[in-house]
């Protein structure tokens, strides 16, 4: 599997298909988080997320998606989008070995906020809360119409085919240092296959369509300005369901929130929202 840095590990889901995990580990944790990142990105890239939120008292343990970052195979490519369900599946389980009787709490960002809401809808896990940014629900500006036809008529004869997104990093973030890392980073890849972007798209519009009641406390948060996934799509799901639901959407800020100039103040939030809604309810 090649050299794993220091808490690096290797998990396998119910289907004996390993992916990469990392853990960011501290004694007698008040919750533990299990974040899920975007496309074309890896769980890394979360490193300063992840040292606030072990200083807060919060264990976290982050994944590389099929077709991202350590985890091997074809990059920019997953066979079916259950797989991703079925790492959260292993995930999910592996920490709560790991930390007994220790809430955990559910993050996804952008294309992993999609993958982990329709993880939440579709699969019901035992969690305490869950958190989502940026949503891939609606993308600021339509896939392109060529690209998503060509998608659909090869995606059962060349499912590994794969096309660029043309994804323009300087959006991610109004910090120009953030798009210049992100170009830079040798384990961001920006090619989607054709199984994995219909997958995803689908799974978008599930997400568009669903209502419905869940259990546990949520917080929804989106930038005001992003120009990769829209908003109005975050914004119109929290109306739809039914629940201790919070949503913020910050003014001004691109798609990766958490990498905004203002990095500090989402982080802060998010953990002032984990310690009312998770540790005091614990």
């Amino acid at each position: 599997m090649g050299d794993l840095p220091e808490a690096g590990l290797y998990l396998k889901t119910a289907g004996q298909k390993t992916f990469y995990a990392h853990h960011w580990s501290i004694n007698n944790p008040k919750a533990c988080l299990l974040l899920v990142h975007g496309f074309a990105e890896h769980t890394h890239r979360f490193e300063h997320v992840y040292s606030k939120l072990n200083s807060a008292g919060i264990a976290c343990l982050g994944i590389d998606l099929f077709g991202h970052g350590r985890t091997e195979g074809l990059k920019g490519h997953v066979d079916n989008f259950d797989l991703f369900l079925d790492q959260l599946d292993s995930a999910l389980l592996h920490l709560k070995e790991k930390y007994t009787d220790v809430p955990i709490v559910l993050y996804g960002h952008s294309m992993g906020a999609n993958i982990t809401l329709n993880y939440i809808f579709k699969r019901s896990p035992a969690i305490a809360g869950a958190i989502s940014t940026g949503t891939w629900i609606d993308l600021a500006k339509p896939a392109p119409a060529l690209k998503v036809w060509v998608g659909k008529m090869l995606r059962n004869i060349l499912p590994k085919m794969t096309q660029e997104t043309e994804l323009n990093a300087h959006l991610l973030s109004t910090d120009t240092t953030v798009g210049d890392a992100y170009i830079a980073d040798p384990l961001v890849q920006t090619k989607m296959s054709n199984a994995m972007g219909i997958d995803i798209l689908e799974a978008a519009t599930y997400l568009r369509n669903y209502s419905g009641k869940f259990t546990f406390p949520m917080l929804l948060m989106h930038g005001g300005e992003d120009q990769i996934t829209s908003p109005t799509g975050t914004v119109a799901l929290s109306k739809r369901l039914e629940g201790d639901l919070t949503l913020k959407i910050w003014e001004g800020m691109y798609h990766e929130i958490h990498n905004e100039k203002e990095k500090e103040k989402v982080i802060e939030f998010t953990i002032n929202w984990i310690e009312e809604n998770i540790f005091r309810a614990k």
